[in-house]
């Protein structure tokens, strides 16, 4: 079982089967995350025999129980493990894995007797002597319609179905479907939001100001003109209560290995607290994001 610990889809769990697993944020991935520094394929997840997995990184700043795995190398981990991609962490561990044989259905075809398994040559007999009789009475009763009936049929059979005509839509995956709906909250200032997408279903959680939320609602206006017929958007959205503004001098950012700020000369890393109620969330590119409690507040750079 994966489980992610932050970024965007914070507290998201996938259950692991007996086929290989591919993180990353590109539409071939099996688990797909949108972050930032996210590879298209970044990690592949194996599961072994007595609750093992051979991980073998496919991009760089994969790290395994604290241990920097090479792009390229692979591992055996046992679980419980720990993973960190970019700037995702997530946590690795072990459920349990029910999987039905190949011989139980090779057995139970070769169980059916053989007579079963011949076709009758009577029924193929009376089948043949139906289908002859069959074509007997429609040549018969074609020829006794009236021709104008005929003409009639033939113009009815020969209008083409407007329907038929009609374009289908493409249908856009679900990683790619989260790019475009984290592209579209970025470029609207609301990259706070938390975003998920799974089975056409597209999930976002977070709380924002009223003046927030009314950028937010022509955000989902555009959803819906796009996206309305073949995804659902569900909103965990909620009013933020206001709070004072806060100030804080950040003299610099790192958005690295290892990403951080420097305020008043000293270095904090994601997870730190700044001052007493504020802690450093995420960085993202040309933003800040901190926690006031629950309320996360955005510095531009």
């Amino acid at each position: 079982m994966l489980v992610v610990q932050n970024g965007l889809h914070s507290d998201a769990v996938m259950t692991l089967g007996t086929e290989p697993v591919i993180i990353g944020s590109g539409p071939q991935a099996t688990m797909a995350l949108l972050d930032e520094g996210i590879a298209a394929q970044h990690v592949s997840i194996k599961p072994q025999p007595e609750r093992a997995f051979l991980l073998q990184a496919l991009a760089p700043d994969v790290v395994v129980n604290m241990v920097p795995l090479p792009s390229g190398e692979s591992t055996i981990v046992t679980a419980p493990a720990t993973l960190r991609l970019g700037p995702v962490s997530l946590h690795l561990g072990s459920d349990d894995i029910l999987a039905s044989s190949p011989e139980t259905f090779t057995r139970a075809v070769e169980d059916i007797p053989t007579t079963k398994r011949k076709i009758n040559p009577t029924l193929m007999i009376v089948g043949g002597m139906a289908a002859v009789l069959m074509l007997v009475v429609i040549q018969a009763l074609s020829h006794s319609a009236p021709p104008a009936r005929r003409t009639d049929m033939a113009s009815v059979s020969h209008t083409p179905d407007p329907s038929a005509a009609q374009p289908v839509p493409q249908l856009v995956s679900d990683a790619e479907l989260g790019h475009l709906v984290v592209r579209e909250l970025t470029k609207n200032n609301l990259p706070e939001l938390r975003v998920s997408a799974s089975s056409g279903v597209i999930i976002i959680d977070g709380s924002l100001s009223a003046q927030e939320m009314k950028t937010f609602r022509e955000v989902e206006k555009w959803f819906d003109a796009s996206f309305g017929t073949q995804a659902v958007w569900v909103s965990n959205v909620s009013p933020a209560p206001a709070i004072a503004p806060v100030d804080v001098p950040i003299q610099a950012v790192w958005t690295g290995k290892n990403p951080n700020i420097v305020v008043h000369s000293q270095r904090y890393r994601v997870g730190t607290e700044i001052v007493t109620g504020l802690s450093l969330f995420e960085i993202r590119k040309h933003t800040v994001i901190m926690h006031k409690g629950l309320q996360p507040i955005n510095f531009n750079y």
